[in-house]
């Protein structure tokens, strides 16, 4: 059985090419992926430490929580948050979700759609803030379609493309055949 060489050049350039654009929407999909949630752990991160250092104990009056309403207002409008205190009494709460007690579980975390940080606070209390990431993991799966959908129609492209110069280019050869 003959094999032509048009096109054995034709899919040995179009698996190349599909290689290449599989590496860079792998890479490109990873690093928007990497920035997106990057952005919402410096979200979470940033609304636990404000809390924490908002919250001071005083031995004759107790907890004093010093942040403004509207502060916690706005956090619960994004997602939701818990502070206990040393005992494990929850010294102020926004939206439902979350845990009713203190976790354990230092710093950031993932559950399903959901995620969480929960950190030390001063004298043995915890701050607990978490959110939903449900909007950034569609807005990323849309990316990984439109790189999957923009990557085939490149390579379909190329490979027309490709075919076309090869009949161009190798058609001296044919006519010495």
């Amino acid at each position: 059985m003959r094999r032509s060489i048009r096109w054995t050049l034709i899919a040995w350039f179009g698996l190349l090419l599909a290689s290449v654009l599989a590496v860079f929407g792998a890479i490109l999909v990873d690093r928007v992926s990497a920035k997106t949630l990057g952005g919402v752990d410096a979200w979470l991160s940033d609304r636990a430490r404000a809390m924490a250092a908002a919250l001071k104990w005083e031995p004759r009056e107790g907890w004093d929580f010093d942040i403004s309403d509207k502060y916690l207002k706005a956090v619960a409008d994004e997602g939701y948050f818990r502070v206990w205190g040393s005992k494990g009494e929850i010294l102020c709460s926004g939206s439902v979700e979350g845990p009713l007690s203190p976790t354990g579980a230092e710093g950031l975390h993932s559950r399903g759609d959901l995620r969480e940080i929960e950190i030390d606070g001063t004298n043995d209390s915890r701050i607990f803030v978490g959110r939903s990431i449900a909007p950034e993991r569609a807005g990323l799966a849309s990316l990984r379609t439109t790189v999957a959908l923009a990557g085939l129609g490149v390579l379909a492209l190329a490979l027309a493309g490709g075919a076309w110069l090869a009949r161009h280019a190798l058609a001296p050869v044919a006519s010495l055949s």
